[in-house]
């Protein structure tokens, strides 16, 4: 997918991006959501796109290296609306328990909507 401006984006979980010094690992946490400001290009993988967050921060960085957040059908959205969205370490199987996946910020994030 192309990027425009207006395009809502986040970096990607774990990419990179160019600095001053090199490159940087971004994995930002929580991830960061923002709105598309400016490209220089067509908007496509190997374009500077200009994001600017929640926080107020812009960032440059490659289309390659964000994500797009597109609207959700309203069916998969109903279906995720008011539920936290966890994973397994490991699956249970028979008799033996699974391990939940969890991190600080779903607990929190859960802890602050009940």
């Amino acid at each position: 997918m192309a990027f425009v401006v207006g395009n809502r984006a986040r970096v990607k979980l774990t990419s990179t991006a160019l600095s001053g010094s090199g490159l940087v690992v971004l994995n930002p946490q929580p991830p960061l959501l923002g709105v598309v400001q400016a490209i220089a290009g067509g908007g496509g993988a190997g374009d500077d796109i200009t994001v600017l967050f929640g926080d107020g921060k812009t960032l440059v960085v490659h289309g390659a290296f964000l994500d797009p957040i597109a609207d959700l059908a309203a069916l998969v959205r109903n279906a995720y609306l008011d539920k936290v969205v966890t994973g397994w370490i490991t699956i249970p199987s028979g008799s033996v328990a699974g391990v939940p996946f969890s991190s600080a910020y779903t607990d929190a994030w859960w802890m602050c909507t009940r």
